[in-house]
């Protein structure tokens, strides 16, 4: 890897004078986090040395050292409990920053039209990976043992510095990546992070709960029948639930949309009241049309995103006579 320093190219060097510098309070040094915007080449590494300077500009002392590495940051920042939803092809990269004390970081990942692998990583190192989620995923990153100060210079970073006091703040980077043969149509993403479990304000599955079952014995030529395990929130047992049936066909994909051209929607929707989780939810679905393919789609929400069921795919009967 290529180094320089910055004595020797005098277009590359960079500086800032911080005044008023009063080492273990709130507007020292460590405090503050430095952005330099400068003539800086993206295929060299920079070491940096940061110190304080006395008023008369004669003494100083070395405060930190580290090294960055310049690079334009394509990630996208997660705020708590705030859902981003994108059509992604290759990777995309996010980030949110948390609290040391926080213990550690909630994420949701919905996903349509396919499946993605998920990597989160804190200052390069990997702390977690799921792989083939579709179509929805939660689950828990442990925060990282606090150590010494290092500089992160993971492929998502912007130019930083990070000084001690920064050890407070993790940086969590999240890589999504789409399963390669969904990559050519794409895959709809929605990614949620909270510091909070319940802070998520969709409701939980239950575990190998996501999957949704005809009752084929009472299938009609315009009707079906369908069951599935409830979803779940500590604030609530009111969880509101809709159905989307669309029509389509063997060589037809599921709309994320839930309309395309030529194709016909039922969207059926009820509030539930759950008093036991695991007794299982009936529903019929009615109005369909004799003979047809249809995708049914269950969805679960409480205050937040819909949290998706996996997708049913069932035939009506042909002949509507008994």
């Amino acid at each position: 890897m290529k180094t320089q320093w910055g004595s020797t190219w005098t277009d590359s060097i960079f500086t800032k004078e911080i005044s008023k510098v009063s080492i273990g309070e709130k507007n020292s040094v460590e405090a503050q986090e430095s952005r330099m915007k400068t003539r800086l080449l993206l295929a060299l590494t920079y070491f940096v040395s940061v110190f304080g300077v006395a008023k008369d500009r004669r003494a100083g002392s070395l405060l930190a050292t580290g090294s960055v590495k310049p690079k334009t940051s394509t990630a996208k920042r997660l705020k708590e409990n705030i859902p981003v939803r994108n059509d992604i092809k290759t990777k995309s990269v996010y980030y949110f920053k948390a609290s040391q004390e926080k213990g550690g970081l909630w994420m949701a990942i919905s996903t349509c039209g396919g499946s993605v692998d998920v990597e989160v990583l804190v200052k390069g190192k990997r702390l977690y990976m799921i792989k083939d989620i579709d179509p929805h995923a939660k689950f828990f990153v442990a925060a990282p043992i606090p150590n010494s100060s290092t500089q992160e210079i993971s492929d998502e970073s912007s130019v930083q510095f990070d000084s001690s006091s920064e050890e407070s703040k993790v940086r969590y980077v999240v890589r999504v990546v789409p399963i390669r043969w969904y990559r050519d149509s794409g895959v709809n993403v929605e990614v949620t992070a909270s510091t909070s479990r319940w802070g998520l304000t969709s409701p939980e599955l239950l575990e190998d709960g996501s999957t949704v079952r005809e009752l084929r014995p009472r299938r009609s030529c315009k009707s079906v029948d369908v069951a599935f395990l409830p979803a779940y929130h500590n604030s609530t047992n009111v969880i509101r639930y809709c159905i989307v049936a669309r029509e389509t066909s063997s060589d037809d994909g599921y709309s994320c949309s839930g309309t395309s051209k030529g194709s016909a929607t039922k969207v059926q929707c009820k509030n539930h009241v759950q008093h036991q989780p695991t007794r299982v939810i009936v529903q019929k679905l009615a109005g369909l049309r004799a003979g047809r393919k249809y995708a049914i789609q269950v969805t679960a929400a409480n205050k937040g995103s819909p949290v998706p069921y996996k997708i049913l795919y069932v035939d009506t009967n042909v002949s509507c006579k008994d």
